[in-house]
């Protein structure tokens, strides 16, 4: 973008939301596109975290909201920067991590939108902030690029990796993201698993144990993903165990709301109430189907039409398997699982004999002398 001309305060100020928008997308680009360095230093941000701490702890007076540290398994040593995968709860989980991490983080923030003409991006700008447009798949590359950049810079890197608040009562942690893993791998860093929750006025938040990404390879970036969910997932289990006001007692359990007890008229009050309990902080009317439509989605994710679309042509082209009496429906998805269970024991006996099996062709130099051919 070599004709990219940049804007003057007063020029920003007076544009219109959907030029600004366009305009930090082209600033973006060219400053990645141009390897523009990294304004800041580590030991600037080191300097500043404090009066940030002290800020967005100001900032929550008003709201009577009150942050807690659980649990902490980090080590005390930080040999690399790191990359704090974070379940996104709500209004004030960020604030949240910035209380109680104890350490600056640049923050990958998604569809800034109105905040562009708020002062509180020179607040913001503080921490620092990487934006990126979610339905943007350039503005999106762009800023994973650059969280990799500034993770080889010794800057750690704070990630919500689900894409959007959880308002899914039935999901411990949403389906995650690969930008967490890849930006370690990439960047050189480790990665924290950290994990909150809120109750009434109290926001709680545990981290978990450094994982080292010194041996992870892109190529396994969606089984390191998968296994980075279940370690934010247990950490936030152990958190509503503990802070929803009665002890869990099974897997089955939803927050306080078990399984059996979800007849219709009891499932949506305890889902309105909980979609209540996220939303009350909320300010311009931010709503669900804001946080639908600015939910960051990836290459792989597909909007409902498409799936519609597909399925009905599937449909289409095979109305037996759907026209089918229940008997033998059961039958395709009992014969579905046993194939799963049959590829996946193959699979593990394949990669746990991996060492000890001989390659076919000296199996078959063994085979030929043991016969005495040539």
């Amino acid at each position: 973008m070599s004709d990219f001309k940049k804007k003057n305060v007063v020029e920003r100020m007076f544009s219109k939301q959907e030029e600004l928008e366009k305009y930090y997308r082209d600033l973006r680009k060219y400053e990645f596109d141009n390897n523009v360095p990294i304004k800041k230093s580590r030991e600037y941000y080191d300097k500043k975290y404090k009066l940030t701490q002290k800020i967005f702890a100001a900032e929550l007076l008003p709201y009577g909201i009150s942050v807690k540290k659980h649990k902490d398994l980090r080590t005390l040593e930080r040999p690399k920067p790191r990359v704090y995968a974070v379940t996104h709860v709500g209004r004030f989980d960020i604030e949240a991590s910035i209380l109680t991490r104890g350490e600056p983080a640049t923050f990958l923030w998604g569809d800034p939108g109105k905040l562009y003409k708020s002062p509180e991006k020179l607040l913001i700008n503080m921490l620092p902030a990487i934006f990126a447009d979610t339905k943007d798949r350039e503005d999106c590359h762009v800023g994973l690029q650059t969280m990799i950049k500034y993770a080889r810079h010794n800057l750690n890197i704070h990630i919500n990796p689900e894409g959007a608040w959880n308002v899914m009562p039935n999901n411990v942690v949403m389906p995650i993201y690969d930008g967490a893993v890849k930006t370690a791998i990439e960047g050189n860093a480790d990665i924290v698993p950290a994990a909150i929750v809120f109750y009434g006025k109290t926001y709680y938040v545990s981290y978990g144990k450094e994982i080292n990404t010194s041996s992870m390879h892109l190529e396994d970036v969606k089984k390191h993903s998968a296994m980075l969910r279940d370690e934010m997932a247990t950490l936030r289990w152990e958190l509503i165990e503990e802070y929803s006001g009665s002890k869990v007692k099974d897997s089955e359990s939803i927050y306080t709301v078990t399984r059996q007890e979800l007849v219709p008229k009891t499932y949506q009050e305890a889902y309105q109430q909980f979609i209540d309990s996220i939303m009350k902080d909320t300010e311009n009317d931010y709503g669900l189907e804001d946080i639908e439509r600015t939910r960051y989605k990836d290459k792989y994710t597909r909007d409902l039409e498409e799936v519609e679309n597909d399925l009905e042509e599937y449909i289409q082209s095979y109305p037996g398997f759907f026209l089918a009496s229940s008997e033998r429906f059961a039958n395709y998805v009992d014969i579905c699982n046993r194939c799963d269970e049959i590829l996946g024991t193959l699979e593990n006996y394949r990669t746990s004999h991996t060492e000890q099996i001989e390659p076919l062709e000296k199996r078959l130099i063994k085979y030929k002398q043991s016969k005495g051919i040539h």
